[in-house]
C-alpha cells in the first residue's frame, strides 16, 4: 500500500501532466512514438540520425518504424538521406520547417514557465527544480537496482507494444 506522501506525489504529477502534455503542445495531438522521435531528431540537427540507431533509442522495431517514418515523411516532418560515400545507411532528419515548429512552440513554452515562476517565486521555483532533480535520481537509482524491473515509463512504443 502506497504512503500519504506517494500517493500525493503521483496526484500532483498527474495533475500537472494533464495541464501541460508537452507532446500536444509540440506535436499537435500527435502519438507519443513521433513526440519521442522528434525530441531524438532535434537533439542531433542537420547531421541526423542513422535509421538504425533511431530504432534503437525509441526501442520501435524495424516495421513500426518504417511506417512511423513514411507517415512523418508524408506530413513533411522528416526527411530521409543519404551521407556521400555511404548510400547502404539511411539517415533521418527533420525538415527546417518543423525545426522552426519547435523552436516556436518551445518559446510558447517557456513563456508560459516564465509566467509560472512569475506566480510561484524565483525560490520556490528553485527549489522544485532541486526537489525533481532528486526525484530523476533516485527513480535511476531504483531502477538500477532491479534489473528485472522493467521502465515502466518507456512500455509505450515499445517492440512488444504494436
Amino acid at each position: 500500500m502506497a504512503s500519504d506522501s506517494v500517493r500525493k506525489l503521483i496526484e500532483s504529477c498527474k495533475l500537472i501532466m494533464e495541464l501541460v502534455k508537452p507532446q500536444k503542445v509540440v506535436l499537435q495531438n500527435r502519438p507519443y512514438a513521433e513526440f519521442l522521435l522528434t525530441g531524438i531528431l532535434i537533439d542531433v540537427g542537420e547531421d541526423g540520425l542513422r535509421a538504425k540507431d533511431l530504432a534503437e533509442k525509441t526501442s520501435l522495431s524495424a516495421p513500426s518504424l518504417s511506417r512511423l517514418l513514411n507517415k512523418l515523411e508524408d506530413d513533411q516532418t522528416i526527411e530521409r538521406f543519404h551521407q556521400r560515400g555511404n548510400r547502404k545507411e539511411v539517415y533521418v532528419r527533420l525538415t527546417e520547417k518543423r525545426v522552426d515548429d519547435l523552436q516556436s512552440a518551445q518559446n510558447l513554452v517557456f513563456s508560459m514557465l516564465e509566467n509560472v515562476a512569475g506566480i510561484m517565486g524565483n525560490e520556490d521555483v528553485l527549489t522544485l527544480a532541486e526537489l525533481l532533480l532528486k526525484l530523476h535520481s533516485a527513480l535511476q537509482s531504483v531502477l538500477s537496482e532491479c534489473p528485472d524491473l522493467k521502465n515502466p515509463f518507456m512500455g509505450i512504443g515499445s517492440k512488444t507494444d504494436e
